[in-house]
């Protein structure tokens, strides 16, 4: 699969359903997002290894979906062979250090 480089609309992958997205209202006026975000993520699988991506995204009054940073880990990198179905496991995401202002209207 071959993904062009630079900015892309990501609100097509948003619609799948293995992709959870919590988005707010449209922003009443512009917002910075400096500094650093840890995800934390609770969560089970049915995979004996999984890749779990956290995204920071400035959605556009338009729909467009850009990115502005991620995150991802693999469950076997961070020490769990496996995680259970039934099990609830805790994971953190480290989200790369962004520096944005998210304008008014988005979300």
């Amino acid at each position: 699969m071959l993904i062009p480089a630079g900015p892309m609309d990501q609100s097509e992958f948003e619609k799948r359903p293995d992709v959870l997205v919590f988005q707010t209202e449209p922003l009443e006026e512009p917002v910075q997002v400096i500094g650093r975000i840890t995800v934390k993520l609770w969560a089970s699988s049915l995979c004996v290894d999984t890749d779990f991506v956290a995204k920071l995204m400035d959605v556009y009054p338009d729909g467009r979906s850009m990115l502005i940073a991620d995150g991802i880990i693999r469950t076997k990198v961070i020490g769990l062979n496996s995680i259970s179905p039934v099990a609830i496991t805790r994971a953190s995401i480290s989200i790369r250090t962004p520096v944005r202002i998210i304008m008014r209207d988005a979300r």
